[in-house]
């Protein structure tokens, strides 16, 4: 779990992400940034059209993903992407996005 000013973000288990989309925003961060904040991704698939993905949900409930799209190839554990955010609106899309760049500061 992740300790912020606003939000304790944490890894989810056993929960249907189907109601997850992307509305736009997006981090850039390193693969390892990310583990190191997150643990590792709770999906693997190199080489497809995601490659890694976080399941993850905020203190207050809301559930999103962190994952990057259309790669295409394995990712260099230190080379900074731009990971799509995953959620169920826009505006949750919004504070996250603002929150995973606090923590990524």
């Amino acid at each position: 779990m992740v300790n912020s000013k606003y939000y304790k973000i944490k890894k989810i288990k056993n929960f249907d992400f189907t109601g997850t989309s992307y509305h736009g925003d997006s981090i850039k961060a390193s693969f390892f940034q990310l583990t190191h904040l997150f643990g590792l991704p709770s999906i693997n698939n190199c080489e497809s059209k995601v490659n890694y993905e976080w399941e993850l949900q905020t203190e207050n409930g809301t559930p999103f993903t962190l994952y990057d799209w259309k790669y295409y190839r394995p990712l260099l554990i230190e080379e900074t992407i731009e990971w799509h955010i995953g959620t169920d609106t826009k505006e949750h899309s919004k504070i996250i996005k603002q929150e995973l760049d606090m923590l990524l500061k």
